[in-house]
């Protein structure tokens, strides 16, 4: 943008520089010339016409002169502020004002010299040339420096979008291994509490085998006892029944011995006492 800028000044100062180069050309020929020979009478009038064409020519060219000031010290406080080349152009440009400033001085003392009419037509289309391709290129300076500062932008946009975009991908991958942390953190978890839990089941099953161990020794075991207990109940019926078939039988033959010795003692006494009647036998023993 820089280079564009200085560019569009040097063809400024370049087309200032023709101007004021024809002008002082001019100006020496502004010394009077032999008298030429005596013309008619209504050749005063030329000189005239001549100056309010003249008039009219400085009022354009002073117009466009101050539209072309108005544009430079623009472009220069728009310059203002920027670096070093940037105050230059500035400089240059306020340059260019007052070497135009020195040409609008120069045509108004061309003006004055309203003999030389053809050479101030000649001279004012010069200037009106210089002026609009002046006005080209400083149009064309402001279209560049737009262009330029148009691309800035654009640059300036596209770094701004390639940094929010590394950006948004580094909080993206950020988050995905934050993202990846957590669940294989999770997933570690849900390993541990899956393996807790089957060394829970695991105890817990060896837990039931051995309470259902337990429980099948007991039932043998209580099953033993009560073998054992209805066998010693039945030992001890057999035993009691035995001793009572003992005792029963042991009282019979106590009652049968006893029996005999009365119906022995019976006998004796009905031996002994035979003859006698029956009135004096002794009763019978029980």
């Amino acid at each position: 943008m820089k280079s564009i800028i200085i560019t569009a000044l040097a063809l400024v100062g370049l087309v200032i520089g023709i101007v004021i180069a024809t002008y002082p050309s001019a100006k020496p020929a502004a010394t009077p010339a032999p008298a030429p020979a005596p013309t008619p009478a209504p050749a005063p009038a030329a000189p005239t016409t001549n100056l309010a064409a003249n008039d009219q020519a400085s009022r354009e060219r002073a117009e466009k002169e101050a539209a072309k000031r108005a544009a430079a010290e623009k472009e220069a406080k728009e310059a203002a502020g920027k670096a070093a080349t940037e105050k230059a152009a500035k400089d240059a440009t306020d340059k260019a004002a007052k070497d135009a400033e020195e040409k609008i001085a120069a045509e108004l003392a061309a003006k004055e010299a309203a003999d030389k009419a053809a050479k101030d037509a000649e001279e004012k289309i010069v200037a009106e040339k210089a002026a609009k391709l002046a006005a080209e290129s400083a149009a064309a300076a402001l279209i560049a420096k737009e262009a330029a500062d148009k691309a800035a932008k654009e640059t300036a946009d596209k770094a701004a979008a390639d940094k929010a975009a590394k950006a948004a991908a580094d909080k993206a991958a950020e988050e995905l291994a934050i993202k990846q942390a957590t669940e294989k953190a999770a997933k570690d978890a849900a390993d541990k509490a899956a393996e807790e839990l089957a060394i829970k089941q695991a105890i817990e099953k060896a837990a039931k085998e051995a309470a259902n161990k337990a429980a099948e020794e007991l039932a043998i075991k209580q099953a033993a006892e009560k073998a054992a207990k209805e066998a010693a109940d039945k030992a001890a019926a057999e035993k009691a029944a035995a001793d009572k078939a003992a005792a029963e039988k042991a009282a019979a033959d106590l009652a049968a011995k006893e029996a005999a010795e009365r119906a022995a003692a019976n006998a004796t006494r009905r031996f002994n006492y035979g003859a006698k009647g029956p009135s004096v036998w002794p009763a019978p023993l029980p």
